[in-house]
């Protein structure tokens, strides 16, 4: 300021009078959501003939205009500054931390999406608990319906929502392809069929991307067919999929064939003994397979857990393979009695809730092992 004043002395209008220009501005707002507009105006004094703007994070970072108007993209605290000049004569103005842009709200709730994979357009149903902001890495959890099922059946079924807006995760329930007349996870990766495993490789990518996903507590939870397509997913996505929990599904002889993950992932399994849709004398060559793969104890430890309902027919085993390389398990809920159900699926009585058991699961291990 004093060195525009020694400047103005040597300097006169038509009369004489010695000219002193002072930078000032405002703006039209100062604080804004992230992607918004700014408009300036100039409020110098001393008749100003060229204005030299400085925008620390704007767009444009620089400016000649007298009022100009600038765009912020990313959240922080900026500084802007002014120098106005009446030939020789010039002023500079500078304002530290006078913006601040915010993050826009995040849109939580219920959306139905697709992306386009492999040539398909892939429709799934993203769920953003009203708990997320952004501002904390959080879990992602698939939930995988079965064959001839859809998004729809499995976000209902599941009632992974519920537990998301408790426990702060995010939730996909992507929908299978329809080769054969009905929907049907490609679970063996035949390469004539949908590239499920792409799919929802992609999925989880385009997630972490824009979502502050913790990428270590990726989990996969499926029914049946889906229930096979997240062992899959482990075979595959290893080095993605912290843990699998499989409702009444299991990995076939072809999956067990061809499996080759790359890092221990802990397993869940929950079957009834009476499911006439796929037999529970699966079972245990899946368990068998990620028991030597993972390292666990050869002998599991059982447990015959409270029944809350005696006269509902059922009652649950539950068998723990502990002490896995990374303190990783392989745990199995039988559940004497259970049919082809999503266990605690609205209309049915059974002595546990699939979904509770699997978040329960979830929540114990990261990529790295156990938590």
């Amino acid at each position: 300021m004093l060195a525009a004043l020694l400047i103005a002395a040597c300097n006169t209008d038509d009369d004489g009078v010695g000219i002193v220009v002072t930078a000032d501005f405002t703006a039209n707002q100062s604080s804004v959501e992230a992607g918004s507009s700014i408009d300036f105006t100039d409020l110098s004094t001393g008749e100003p003939t060229s204005w030299n703007w400085t925008f620390e994070g704007g767009e444009p970072a620089t400016s000649t205009e007298q009022n100009p108007t600038v765009n912020y993209a990313n959240p922080g605290t900026y500084e802007v500054s002014l120098t106005a000049a009446n030939g020789g004569v010039e002023d500079t103005e500078k304002k530290e931390g006078f913006i601040t842009i915010t993050e826009p709200p995040v849109e939580t709730g219920l959306f139905d999406e697709a992306i386009m994979h492999d040539g398909l357009e892939r429709e799934y149903l993203l769920y953003i608990p009203d708990s997320y902001t952004g501002q904390e890495s959080v879990p992602l959890v698939f939930s995988l319906h079965g064959a001839v099922g859809s998004k729809e059946n499995q976000f209902e079924l599941s009632q992974f929502d519920e537990i998301a807006d408790q426990e702060n995760f995010i939730l996909v329930t992507p929908e299978a392809t329809v080769p054969n007349l009905v929907t049907y996870w490609n679970n063996e990766s035949n390469p004539i069929r949908a590239d499920d495993v792409g799919f929802i490789n992609a999925l989880i990518d385009l997630m972490v991307d824009r979502y502050n996903i913790d990428a270590n507590r990726v989990y996969c939870a499926g029914s049946s067919n889906g229930a096979y397509m997240c062992l899959q997913l482990a075979c595959e996505l290893s080095d993605k999929i912290a843990a699998v929990a499989a409702v009444k599904g299991y990995m076939n002889d072809t999956q067990l064939s061809n499996c080759n993950p790359t890092n221990p992932t802990p397993i869940l399994q929950l079957h009834g003994t009476d499911d006439n849709l796929v037999s529970y004398d699966g079972v245990e060559a899946t368990i068998q397979f990620w028991r030597d793969f993972n390292q666990t104890d050869l002998n599991p430890t059982i447990i015959e857990l409270d029944d809350p309902d005696p006269n509902n027919g059922n009652s649950v085993t539950y068998f723990l393979l502990d002490n896995g390389l990374e303190g990783t398990t392989i745990e199995h809920f039988r559940v004497q009695g259970g049919e082809h159900d999503w266990f605690g699926e609205p209309g049915t009585n059974y002595d546990i809730d699939a979904t509770v058991e699997a978040w329960k699961f979830f929540e114990k291990f990261d990529l790295n092992g156990r938590r």
